[in-house]
């Protein structure tokens, strides 16, 4: 099974050192971030373990944003290495979610993915004069 993108912060940011941890949450707290996000304020990163950190950049930064903030905060402190790593990483993982949603699979006549239920649902509900007309997309959420 593939990890996660939180797997994979974790597990980065639990490879730093004492220092290194302490050294990413100072910069962290301080990093030049879009307009849009808030840093995180020292308050909730001072004796915050990997796990914690991992956790507050996603409530802080969102689901994607965070690892841009991640990496950008990782070279600032000159660990690069995590940084390549990290980048590389991802970027397979978004690889192989944007191959899953675009190879869809095709059930068989009469057979539901399970993915869409609640929509299916109301078109079986649907008068015939109104499902004739009617395109059903499946739009993968990510």
């Amino acid at each position: 099974m593939a990890k996660t993108v939180t797997d994979l912060l974790l597990e980065t940011l639990e490879e730093l050192g004492k220092d290194d941890l302490k050294r990413f949450k100072w910069k962290l707290k301080e990093i030049k971030v879009e307009n849009q996000y808030n840093n995180i304020p020292w308050g909730k990163l001072e004796t915050a373990r990997p796990v914690d950190v991992t956790k507050e950049l996603l409530n802080y930064y969102g689901e994607h944003y965070r690892v841009e903030v991640t990496i950008q905060v990782l070279r600032s402190i000159h660990r690069r290495d995590l940084a390549d790593r990290l980048t590389k990483a991802t970027q397979a993982d978004v690889i192989n979610l944007e191959l899953e949603s675009v190879t869809p699979r095709n059930p068989e006549p009469g057979e539901t993915d399970g993915s869409n239920l609640e929509q299916e649902s109301n078109v079986q509900q649907m008068p015939a004069s109104f499902k004739s007309g009617l395109a059903v997309f499946h739009i993968p959420v990510v």
